[in-house]
């Protein structure tokens, strides 16, 4: 799904924005539910998706302006939210209880702020379109928390929450939502008709992800929910709930920049926190199970001192959580015991000391797969050496990959206790410009990366992306052959030069000497005839000692 302002195939609009659907069989696209808005210029008309359902039957985007057929409100630039079904059939989404537009504008899931290049990386909309696409769960504005409502099946509208709601997550079938009003959390259950909802927990600061069916959250909250196993109240405890338990599992304290879940700057604030409601901020991964958490942490949640050999100050590193085992590895933390060389990242404003981190999410509606489905692979950048290969100084890509999985075993060369796992290095630790993980295939055993350094022979020095894969990649491809095009005769091989004399000590290389040139007698003069030299007598001299003879 992607919105293009040229016309991509036959029914786009020219000179607006128009929602496309690509083919991956065929790489044709096909254009979505194309409609004239009204209310609004073409130049100023913005289109933003904003999800679909599993299959793509249903895609959801939000618009400015009144598109005709739907009954949204005529309210100009306002966003409403929209539907497009099996490509042709439109639908106004943001419709309230009473059957009226939405007047205040819409987003699906929890709006970032306003629409274009940043709105596509600041909304929270994971799990806001269920998989089936019957039920879309949206919020009455397009610009931060509101009311929150369901829309099913086309047809009925539900309210979650009255006001000043945040959307975080819902299950795939859409019968349970989580969100937040204020500080507080709320689950609820969802059925036509009604949704009723039950308090998690209050003084919540941020969540940092969930399982896919919602049952196991992980948020920091400032209460003591887990008494005498090292929670406090009022700092920030990262906590783990399971819905059916009903119980809080205490991980550990994080710093206070840990917990900032908004930022005083713009959108695209470089500062990584694992609760940021940015996805483009959210230096964190959770499971599909919920089972395993990766995020990155200044706070000291191991025996491993943190704090930076230069700046002195507090540095991320990255920590994966392991809930069936209640354990907490430091993924990034230097196997040598060794405290780390880390870098501002940030800005002077809000800086952001890190040795390693996850990278955030690149736009709403997918981040880079850093954590394997089963949680025994994780992936990060570093700029701390963690491997004696890395001798470039700047950001490299690792792995961490848990004992008993792939190649790695407690006597594996790189298998560090402290790790709890080995730590290895995917990009070459050369390179003089940073590396930088792209992204992952679901097993882990295909790891995307970009660097400026030529990898393969045929690369000519720029940046380009690397598959670093389980088992080896593709053999480098054969040489160029020129074709011949005039004399294509075989040739002889070129001629070798010959082998310079040497001045070091010893015989050297071997020099034939030169022949003598032959030398005549006396009276006599070389003559050159069929290739040969002859010495014959000098006629004149000859002559000469004839009339001497005569004259005695």
């Amino acid at each position: 799904m992607t919105d293009s302002e040229p016309v991509l195939a036959e029914g786009g609009l020219p000179g607006y924005r128009n929602l496309y659907r690509r083919d991956n069989d065929t790489s044709a696209y096909q254009a979505q539910c194309a409609a004239e808005p009204e209310g609004v210029s073409a130049f100023d008309y913005r289109l933003e998706p904003q999800g679909s359902s599993a299959d793509g039957s249903h895609l959801v985007f939000r618009a400015e302006g009144q598109l005709p057929g739907t009954g949204a409100a005529s309210i100009g630039k306002v966003p409403q939210l929209y539907e497009c079904v099996n490509g042709s059939e439109l639908r106004l989404v943001s419709v309230l209880p009473d059957g009226a537009a939405s007047t205040a504008g819409a987003s699906a899931g929890a709006a970032g702020s306003g629409l274009g290049p940043s709105a596509l990386r600041v909304n929270s909309v994971i799990g806001a379109i269920s998989e089936d696409g019957s039920r879309i769960f949206w919020t009455a504005n397009p610009t931060g928390p509101g009311p929150l409502y369901v829309r099913i099946n086309g047809t009925e509208t539900v309210e979650i929450a009255p006001g000043n709601a945040r959307f975080r997550a819902a299950s795939p079938d859409g019968s349970r939502v989580i969100y937040s009003v204020e500080n507080d959390l709320f689950e609820a259950a969802v059925e036509p008709g009604a949704a009723t909802s039950t308090q998690i927990a209050g003084e919540v600061e941020g969540v940092m992800g969930m399982s896919e069916d919602t049952r196991l959250i992980y948020f920091v909250s400032r209460e003591d929910l887990d008494p005498g196993v090292g929670a406090e109240a009022g700092k920030p405890n990262l906590y783990l709930y399971r819905a059916e338990e009903d119980s809080f599992t205490f991980i550990g304290i994080l710093s206070e920049d840990d917990a900032r879940e908004a930022f005083p700057t713009s959108a695209i604030d470089p500062v990584l926190t694992p609760v940021a409601r940015s996805p483009f901020n959210r230096s964190s991964r959770v499971s599909a199970d919920g089972l395993h958490a990766a995020f990155t942490s200044s706070a000291r949640l191991t025996v491993y001192d943190n704090t930076d050999q230069s700046s002195g100050e507090a540095d991320a590193e990255v920590f994966l959580y392991d809930a069936e085992a209640e354990e907490l590895y430091c993924a990034s933390c230097n196997p040598s015991g060794a405290r780390p060389k880390g870098t501002n990242a940030g800005t002077s404003v809000n800086p952001f000391w890190n040795a390693a981190h996850i990278p955030g999410w690149e736009y709403q509606l997918h981040g880079a797969r850093t954590l394997s489905e089963d949680g025994s692979r994780l992936f990060f950048n570093a700029v701390d050496p963690l491997a004696l290969g890395d001798t470039n100084g700047v950001q490299d890509v690792y792995e961490w990959q848990a004992p008993g999985s792939g190649t790695c075993t407690e006597s594996s060369s790189t298998y560090s206790p402290s790790n709890g796992g080995c730590v290895d290095l995917i990009s070459t630790g050369k390179s003089p410009e940073p590396s930088e993980l792209v992204d992952a295939s679901s097993d882990g055993e295909d790891i995307f990366f970009k660097t400026a350094q030529s990898l393969w022979p045929a690369d000519p020095g720029l940046v380009d992306i690397y598959d670093a894969r389980v088992e080896g990649g593709f053999p480098p491809p054969p040489p160029d052959v020129v074709p011949c095009i005039t004399d294509c005769q075989p040739r002889d091989p070129a001629p070798q030069a010959p082998a310079r004399a040497t001045a070091l000590p010893g015989p050297g290389n071997v020099v034939e000497p030169k022949p003598k040139p032959k030398r005549c007698h006396k009276g006599t003069h070389k003559v050159r005839k069929a290739g040969k030299v002859r010495c014959v007598k000098n006629k004149r001299k000859a002559k000469a000692n004839a009339s001497r003879r005569q004259s005695r």
